[in-house]
């Protein structure tokens, strides 16, 4: 039930992992909001090593503490939520479609980051009468253990109403709602009426970087500083936004650039493992153009992404 407390509004949200990103966002709002945070990470073996939540930025000098979010490992365990945010790869949905229906109160909003393309359609038929966003966001953090993550750049989120019915939905009052949630945490959100084309925009930014990295095993940072490597990605992420184009769909090329200048800026790391870094690469790079893939051939566009 959403209930009025100092003025605004107070809800439940539960966001789901596992992802650094669910870690900072679960801490941004837990500082910056007076709702009830949850976080689920089924990486988490032993709970009590997340008794605090701790954000570190790339100054050194700053940092976000919490012990306001309620830590889960198990799906059964999470309390119902009138938001729930699900920050998950694309190569983690299906586990987590099929559980959405206990997770949600009535009335609940499900809130799509970074889930790749389709989705949608699954969740609306799996969890009906539940209004869906989705959208993507551009923020690098990264994991330092199981309570610590670092945030390197971005706060930007572009979400918008998902309709089975048509690609342009206007925005309404609980859409601003759900957009001022994230804007007290500190997010730069945008409401959006076409989020395919904000989907596309993230896909024009990551599958080129996803096809260097799985080939050439080099990590993000690696490519941006190897003059063949980023030609190679430039070419791509080229090839790729005019295939975009031949769908009706347009990309935020500032928003690509800003992304890609803020990587650039970044020092240079490496992989752990290149053999399993290149891995991971190749199975998001499958499963996020598969459905990409299908709405090309759909218009009778042929592309070879070798």
């Amino acid at each position: 039930m959403i209930f009025l407390k100092l003025g605004g509004f107070r809800v439940n949200i539960s966001i789901i992992g596992p992802s650094p990103l669910s870690t900072y966002l679960a801490i941004k709002l837990s500082i910056n909001t007076n709702h009830e945070i949850a976080l689920f990470d089924s990486n988490i073996c032993d709970l009590k090593k997340k008794n605090s939540l701790e954000a570190l930025y790339q100054n050194g000098d700053d940092c976000d503490t919490t012990d306001n979010v309620k830590v889960y490992n198990e799906f059964d365990d999470l309390p119902k939520a009138e938001v729930i945010v699900f920050s998950t790869k694309a190569s983690q949905n299906d586990r987590m479609i099929d559980r959405l229906d206990r997770m949600c109160s009535e009335q609940a909003s499900i809130i799509l980051l970074q889930n790749g393309l389709g989705i949608e359609d699954s969740i609306a038929e799996e969890a009906p009468g539940y209004d869906i966003y989705s959208g993507a966001c551009w923020i690098k953090v990264i994991p330092l253990d199981f309570s610590r993550v670092r945030h390197e750049f971005g706060n930007t989120i572009k979400i918008g109403r998902y309709s089975p019915f048509s690609s342009h939905v206007e925005p309404n009052n609980k859409d601003e709602k759900i957009k001022s949630i994230f804007d007290l945490a500190g997010m730069r959100t945008e409401l959006v009426m076409n989020i395919k084309a904000v989907q596309m925009t993230k896909l024009a930014l990551n599958v080129p970087f996803y096809m260097v990295a799985s080939d050439r095993k080099m990590s993000f940072t690696e490519i941006l500083h190897d003059s063949s490597a980023d030609k190679e990605r430039i070419y791509l992420q080229d090839e790729l936004i005019t295939a975009i184009s031949k769908i009706d769909y347009s990309v935020d090329l500032d928003l690509i650039n800003e992304m890609t200048r803020d990587l650039r800026n970044l020092p240079v790391e490496a992989p752990d493992s290149r053999e399993q870094f290149s891995e991971v690469m190749k199975n998001e790079l499958k499963i996020t153009l598969k459905p990409l893939v299908a709405m090309l051939k759909n218009s009778n566009i042929e592309i070879e992404f070798a």
